[in-house]
């Protein structure tokens, strides 16, 4: 699954699956645009490598998330 996130007008958050219902699963988030506001990830109360939330910053950036059962990893 990807998520394509245009944070032009402002801050643009993305809110992963609950990590407990889905084990494995993987979340691609891209920044498509050229702004460099920032797109806020969201683990619903679990962990994304040791945060509550990932951001990211960068123009047409890319990031995935694998759910560990517990929270989420960035790979």
């Amino acid at each position: 699954e990807i998520v394509l996130s245009d944070p032009t007008g402002g801050t643009f958050s993305v809110i992963l699956p609950v990590a407990s219902l889905s084990t494995n699963l993987e979340v691609g988030v891209k920044n498509h645009s050229n702004s460099t506001n920032a797109i806020i990830v969201d683990s619903q109360g679990t962990d994304i490598d040791g945060s509550p939330t990932d951001s990211i910053v960068t123009a047409r950036a890319y990031r995935q998330y694998k759910s560990t059962g517990t929270g989420f990893i960035v790979i």
